[in-house]
């Protein structure tokens, strides 16, 4: 189990900490097309935390407090 914070998440997508929501989607759609498992030379695990990092900041339902924790597999497996 891993937690997860707003900080860490903008890092994992390569952001800084004003990013708006649309450098948020940007940043995703590039980060995941680089390293997605299918594509030759792709990464699953650099693609399955990008997409952690993606899901975590724009959830409809923000977590009460500043960090969240998450299991990568259960989130992989929906």
């Amino acid at each position: 189990m891993t937690i997860l914070t707003r900080k860490k998440a903008l890092t994992d997508l390569g952001l800084y900490d004003r990013a708006t929501d649309e450098e948020i989607k940007k940043s995703y759609r590039s980060l995941s097309f680089r390293y997605h498992p299918d594509k030759k030379g792709g990464d699953e695990e650099k693609f399955k935390t990008i997409s952690v990092a993606y899901d975590f900041l724009t959830s409809p339902q923000k977590p009460a407090r500043p960090e969240f924790a998450f299991n990568s597999d259960d989130f992989m497996s929906q």
